[in-house]
């Protein structure tokens, strides 16, 4: 019976990623994990431990949430890369359709829907 709950409630934050579902959203478990790794720069040398390409899609999912675009100078800073490794990265994450530019604003980026998918099931794993 535990796993049909698990499964139903899992089910639940999947069709919509920003309900409060068992205490806590999708948005909140993505923030509380960006919020861990900036803690750790507290503690350790900054860039030790890198990885920005994560820290830069778990900030397009609260972007996302908020209903917003991320302008590229706030991506490459949350991702915590120098504005010249920058387009590197985000073309990366373009090329693995994880992310797109904005149709609107080129200077903006947002995950895309597949981008959305794999980080709210990932997401979702965790809770």
């Amino acid at each position: 019976m535990a796993i049909v709950r698990q499964a139903s409630a899992r089910l639940a934050v999947l069709s919509d990623p920003y309900s409060d579902e068992a205490g806590q959203s999708l948005r909140t478990v993505a923030e509380r994990l960006y919020q861990e790794r900036r803690r750790r720069d507290e503690y350790f040398p900054v860039g030790l431990f890198g990885e920005p390409a994560w820290d830069l899609l778990l900030s397009l999912f609260i972007a996302g949430d908020d209903g917003r675009e991320v302008p590229l100078d706030e991506a490459y800073r949350v991702a915590r890369v120098d504005p010249e490794d920058g387009p590197a990265l985000i073309d990366r994450l373009i090329d693995k359709h994880l992310v797109a530019r904005s149709p609107t604003r080129r200077n903006s980026i947002a995950l895309t829907s597949h981008g959305m998918d794999r980080l709210s099931d990932y997401l979702a794993d965790m809770i």
